[in-house]
């Protein structure tokens, strides 16, 4: 007798919901930004909102800066993970310390297209709201009164899965599995702002919504810091854990 797999496999969009809702963990350095991190951000060489706002209003005029102006703060964290006294540096196999290196290394420095992303880490979340996107075990989740879209881009409008969970539905099961200490550690407030794309060795290209971007202080603290995200064809569910520095190209 033959039995089809895939019979065996099903699960409904809600039950598919709670699994994704159900495995989110609060784990420093993996999925939320670690302490080397949160003290780098701090750092004037790292983009905030208000610095972004500046960058547009100069990008508007025509000016442009290239891969290393916009990934010098990146530079700092690639040292840090793999410098000298680093974890990677202290393991035994060089072959495979050398390896994740040279990744770690290609993977902000030869991507063609990024993704730019405020994460708010120091407004609580005291609340899930309707028609707001955030940031949850590397992925951008957002709320919309039918649907539940993960890895959603705010200014492409696209994510690479929607499911068919309305908003209530959503609220309730989120209600029932975490207290409001726990909506606060594992929800931040996040939203795709812009595109950067280089086309072989030119200057970025910022793109960007023009009437979104003049409205961000409303819902962003002007602190708030930027970071970036490879775009991939297809796009993956999980793609800001590992978060890329973005540098202040006008500091």
């Amino acid at each position: 007798m033959q039995i089809d797999l895939s019979s065996l496999t099903y699960i409904n969009e809600m039950d598919l919901f709670k699994i994704i809702i159900s495995s989110a963990d609060f784990f420093p350095g993996l999925y939320r930004i670690s302490s080397s991190w949160k003290q780098s951000i701090e750092q004037d060489r790292y983009l905030k909102l208000l610095g972004f706002l500046e960058i547009v209003f100069h990008a508007e005029k025509g000016r442009r800066w290239s891969r290393d102006q916009w990934f010098s703060a990146h530079d700092h964290i690639f040292k840090l993970a793999y410098g000298k006294n680093s974890r990677n540096d202290q393991r035994e196999e060089d072959d495979i310390k050398v390896l994740l290196k040279n990744r770690g290394f290609d993977w902000y420095k030869k991507a063609k297209s990024f993704s730019l992303a405020l994460i708010d880490s120091e407004t609580s979340v005291h609340e899930i709201e309707l028609n707001k996107t955030y940031y949850m075990m590397g992925s951008l989740l957002r709320f919309e009164s039918e649907r539940f879209l993960i890895s959603y881009d705010d200014f492409s409008g696209q994510s690479v899965l929607s499911l068919n969970v309305g908003f209530a539905e959503a609220l309730k099961y989120i209600h029932d599995t975490f207290s409001s200490d726990s909506i606060r550690n594992l929800f931040l407030q996040s939203e795709i702002v812009a595109h950067l794309n280089f086309i072989e060795d030119s200057e970025g290209e910022l793109t960007y919504d023009g009437s979104k971007v003049d409205r961000l202080l409303e819902r962003f603290p002007a602190n708030c810091p930027v970071f970036a995200s490879v775009n991939y064809d297809p796009q993956l569910p999980i793609r800001f854990a590992k978060l890329i520095g973005v540098g202040n190209v006008l500091a």
